[in-house]
């Protein structure tokens, strides 16, 4: 068991053993887990269904050798049978990152914040920061975001404030986004 965990470890199965069971003899997963848990499987299991087997196989993808199937962690904690597999030995089990989004300019604490399964709003962010500062242009925050198959970012540009009233619907922020709340002309001219 690898990954987000706080104990990764080889675990030797003794016994028909669930992707719970398993997370839990490894310490639970931490802070930056996303929301996917991903099973390779090494080896065919010696005591398996057949359909089941050849279905792990017609599921390998990107090219690889081994297959394996993607697993959500919050079904996996509502108690979801088909979220919680017999893990067999040979499997590896990954528990991938959360991605991060980076909130920098006037807020109260600038920084990264790992987006988890449920997804994250621009308001929800900024609420987990301690809010903008009093200097902030909040009409006008800007969200730097990869576009994809590319290095490139594009920017979108957000009012916040509409956002609070609720006349312009909320973002939702996406992996590896920059949001950048920029000081307002007023502030400013207030230095000068």
């Amino acid at each position: 068991i690898y990954g987000e965990v706080r104990t990764p470890q080889q675990v030797i199965l003794t016994r028909k053993a669930t992707l719970l069971e398993l997370l839990s003899f490894s310490g639970g997963v931490t802070e930056e887990a996303g929301g996917m848990i991903q099973v390779f499987r090494t080896q065919s299991p010696l005591c398996s269904d057949s359909t089941e087997d050849s279905n792990w196989t017609a599921e390998a993808n990107g090219g690889l050798d081994v297959p394996s199937r993607m697993y959500s962690l919050s079904s996996l904690k509502q108690g979801r049978e088909e979220a919680n597999p017999i893990i067999y030995p040979g499997d590896v089990v990954v528990v991938q990152k959360a991605s991060p989004v980076y909130i920098t300019g006037e807020v109260i604490a600038p920084q990264g914040i790992y987006l988890k399964e449920s997804g994250l709003s621009l308001t929800e962010a900024i609420a987990k920061i301690g809010g903008v500062r009093r200097e902030a242009k909040t009409k006008d925050i800007k969200i730097y975001r990869l576009k994809s198959n590319s290095k490139d970012r594009e920017i979108i540009s957000v009012n916040y404030d509409l956002i609070k009233k609720g006349t312009q619907k909320d973002v939702m922020l996406e992996p590896y986004d920059i949001v950048e709340v920029d000081k307002s002309k007023k502030s400013l001219l207030q230095n000068i």
